[in-house]
């Protein structure tokens, strides 16, 4: 099932960039009461300021797989001529042996370091059955 999660994933991001929908591409970190690693990519949705940020998760726990996938809106604020904030919700689906099915609610800041790369940051909750978390991820973005 993972699997296929990813490739459709991979799909989507090969079929947005060639119609310059994806505005980046990223790969993160995220800290919470454990440690993960995951990908994602933002969105244009043709309304100005808004963005659907999807992303898979992999998380490390001892003796279990756990992992979840998110669809978050952003919404951008340009704050300073290379930064972005962005307050964000969306829904999530958990999965640690058990799936279930969450929201999340939170803010990210974006820096536009060079043209073509960016460093983000999420502060975000995650309500989900038996599994609220809040989490920070940090990560890296190419922009297209």
């Amino acid at each position: 099932m993972k699997r296929i999660f990813l490739l459709v994933f991979v799909c989507l991001l090969g079929i947005g960039a060639s119609a310059q929908i994806i505005r980046t591409f990223d790969v993160k970190a995220n800290f919470r009461s454990d440690f993960g690693v995951g990908v994602g990519m933002t969105i244009n949705l043709m309304v100005p300021h808004l963005d659907l940020a999807p992303s898979y998760n992999y998380y490390f726990r001892s003796g279990k797989n756990a992992w979840h996938i998110d669809a978050d809106l952003h919404y951008n604020f340009d704050v300073a001529p290379l930064v972005e904030l962005y307050p964000l919700g969306g829904v999530s689906y958990y999965y640690c042996g058990k799936g279930y099915a969450g929201l999340n609610l939170g803010a990210g800041v974006t820096y536009n370091f060079a043209p073509e790369w960016a460093l983000k940051s999420e502060l975000k909750y995650q309500f989900v059955k038996h599994w609220d978390d809040l989490y920070v991820s940090i990560g890296v973005a190419y922009r297209f």
